[in-house]
């Protein structure tokens, strides 16, 4: 499918996600408002409002009721290694992170056997 033969709130979305991945719409800023990309882009109030469809589905922003749309901070993925076997009372890599009070983010697991 050629750019031009993408519906529009794809090709809004698209460049509102290349400015978020640049930082020119870094995290906690607010996105623009409908009416600005109205504007911007050319495009109707639908297609606006389904091109932040699109970026809130994908977890790149999120809405505030009352307030606007607002790019999210995205985490920082990190590895964790496990091993088979520890002795009783070894802390290991992952309980520490676990207990640690200043990272938050989001589960995410992949396996391979050696």
């Amino acid at each position: 499918m050629a750019f031009g033969d993408q519906p529009a709130y794809l090709r809004v979305a698209d460049d509102l996600r290349k400015k978020i991945a640049a930082g020119e719409l870094p995290p906690h800023a607010r996105l623009p408002s409908q009416a600005r990309i109205r504007e911007e882009y050319g495009v109707s109030d639908t297609v606006a409002l389904e091109a932040r469809k699109v970026l809130m589905a994908e977890g790149l922003v999120e809405g505030r009721s009352g307030s606007g749309t607002y790019v999210r901070a995205q985490p920082v993925p990190r590895r964790v290694v496990r091993a088979g076997f520890h002795t009783a009372g070894e802390t290991t890599p992952f309980r520490q992170e676990q207990a640690d009070e200043r990272i938050t983010g989001t589960w995410e697991a992949e396996s391979e056997q050696e």
